[in-house]
């Protein structure tokens, strides 16, 4: 019969762990950012950005701008330092310069461990075409300004033409080192009147699209127009022709004088019309007549002679 096991052991308890003692002349550790033990103070931008101690002082005081870089879209007016305030020390402030957006005051704060208050501003877009939409921008060290903003293809037309007009083509806009980016490729119909193709971008140069006009009038055959949106953010595209030149689908019906006219306009608007019209019906009747275009849709009156 074997004997039985002898009983195990427990594996002895380790004994505390007492701190190491500090190497003579070891370097004290050194905060990563915020305020340095020799005066100076880190801003957390990049890897840090060293404002030296000549430039701080150790009174509150403002601190040239040369000292920072460009933070792209924002202006920089002035640069506080005040040590006595633990979570304001470093207080920079300015204007916002977005591209095509309102300008606002900013102000971004750092504490004394180089941390920043959270920071977001509320601007606009300020291009009519587009209804001017509200913008919220945040900022990091990290990614600088940052901002998504989905606008509505409706918001290309005002609520005058809602019941006559379709749209697509929703705009997705982001905003990245300063500057909106995003593509235009809307579609805007006026039920008997016209349709506007738009298409171009924002990008790091700026802002520029193409519009291609088509008459939608019944009475009229195949005629165009075309326009942009300017470098400024202007739009504007029409159909301008003499009625003599206009093709119609009517057999006999000829236009003998006149100005047809459709533009879109920068405030979302359809504008024009037929202003001192001759039509001539195969030498068998002539009228004379004026339409404007007003709401999306034709008004006016005709005389026959």
């Amino acid at each position: 019969m074997a004997s039985p096991a002898a009983p195990q052991k427990a594996p002895p308890v380790p004994a505390p762990q007492t701190p190491a003692p500090a190497v003579k002349g070891a370097a004290p550790l050194v905060p990563e950012f915020g305020l340095q033990e020799d005066g100076a103070y880190i801003l957390p931008f990049g890897s840090g950005l060293r404002l030296a101690p000549a430039w701080v002082g150790k009174a509150k005081t403002q601190i040239d701008k040369k000292h920072l870089p460009p933070l792209p879209g924002l202006r920089l007016d002035s640069i506080g330092f005040d040590p006595q305030n633990r979570s304001a020390m470093i207080s920079i402030k300015g204007k916002s310069a977005i591209p095509f957006t309102e300008d606002k005051d900013f102000k971004l704060d750092f504490d004394k461990g180089g941390k920043p208050a959270d920071f977001t501003m509320h601007t606009r877009i300020m291009l009519d075409w587009i209804d001017r939409p509200a913008l919220e921008v945040r900022w990091t060290p990290d990614d600088g300004l940052t901002a998504k903003l989905a606008v509505n293809a409706q918001k290309l037309v005002p609520k005058s033409l809602a019941k006559v007009a379709s749209v697509t083509g929703d705009i997705n806009l982001t905003l990245d080192k300063g500057k909106l980016s995003g593509d235009l490729d809307s579609v805007i119909v006026v039920r008997d009147v016209v349709k506007a193709a738009i298409k171009g971008s924002f990008n790091p140069g700026g802002l520029a699209a193409d519009i291609a006009l088509d008459s939608q009038t019944k009475f009229l055959g195949e005629v165009t127009g075309s326009g942009k949106i300017d470098s400024a953010g202007t739009l504007s595209a029409s159909i301008e022709k003499p009625a003599a030149e206009l093709p119609t689908p009517i057999n006999g019906l000829s236009f003998k004088g006149g100005i047809f006219l459709v533009a879109l306009n920068n405030d979302r608007t359809i504008s024009g019309g037929f202003t001192d019209l001759v039509l001539d019906y195969a030498g068998l009747a002539t009228a004379t007549a004026s339409f404007n275009l007003s709401a999306g849709k034709y008004s006016g009156k005709a005389d026959l002679d």
